[in-house]
């Protein structure tokens, strides 16, 4: 007997619990997997089944519970419904027995959540949560993402000296793991604060350098963004 789509799978476990004979976990991880995919196609539908998500798991706490409750903060804030991310995904940070590096890692999506509702101290406050724990676990790669998430914030604040710093000591972790995509991001980032500093030149080789990696990777929306960057310069300049 062949074995149910994912898509079958994840709707019949959200309506009646049964895993198709598949380990819970397995089918905690795809229904989580899922909803994100299908935030890229309607996010009411990823709405709906983020709250079928959670609620089929509610007693069963822990990292289950935790994950759905991440589900549903991410569809929230795909959807721009910030205060309801910010709900989902402190309820998640509250659940009993979650890690430290869980906890971490929600601090650090909250500092998105925080960023695009406008608040940026809670922003800030988050990032230094997240930054304290990964540092001290020695989460490197997490670190370095925080970074980026952090130097975020300071580019909407104009501090784009500091912005620069911290995006380019990420990317020079990512580059020395091999992360192309990753590299490319923080490069395409650099640029933008640089092109803020008046350093055309240099911003204009980053822009430059992101959008072949993007290209390479198949990444058109960021190959298209790294194109614009390059358009704005040009115009600045």
């Amino acid at each position: 007997k062949a074995a149910p789509s994912n898509k079958v799978m994840v709707n019949r476990y959200l309506r009646t619990g049964a895993t198709s004979g598949l380990p819970l976990a397995e089918v905690i991880a795809v229904c989580d997997r899922t909803i994100r995919q299908t935030t890229h196609i309607s996010t009411p539908t990823a709405i709906k089944m983020a709250g079928q998500f959670v609620h089929r798991v509610r007693r069963q706490g822990g990292e289950t519970l935790a994950t759905a409750l991440r589900s549903a903060g991410w569809a929230y804030l795909v959807a721009a419904r910030y205060s309801d991310a910010r709900t989902a995904y402190l309820k998640a940070r509250a659940v009993r027995g979650l890690d430290d590096i869980s906890r971490a890692r929600i601090d650090r999506t909250l500092i998105d959540v925080a960023m695009y509702a406008g608040d940026l101290k809670e922003a800030t406050h988050r990032a230094a949560l997240a930054t304290k724990t990964f540092k001290a676990l020695n989460a490197k790669d997490d670190l370095a993402k925080t970074w980026v998430n952090h130097a975020n914030v300071l580019h909407r604040q104009d501090r784009h000296q500091e912005a620069y710093s911290l995006y380019h000591r990420a990317g020079e972790y990512f580059a020395s793991t091999k992360n192309d995509s990753a590299t490319a991001l923080c490069w395409y980032n650099e640029a933008n604060t640089l092109t803020q500093l008046c350093e055309f030149e240099k911003a204009q080789e980053l822009f430059s350098r992101s959008r072949e990696i993007f290209i390479k990777h198949d990444q058109s929306l960021w190959a298209m963004g790294s194109l614009y960057g390059l358009a704005w310069l040009h115009m600045l300049e």
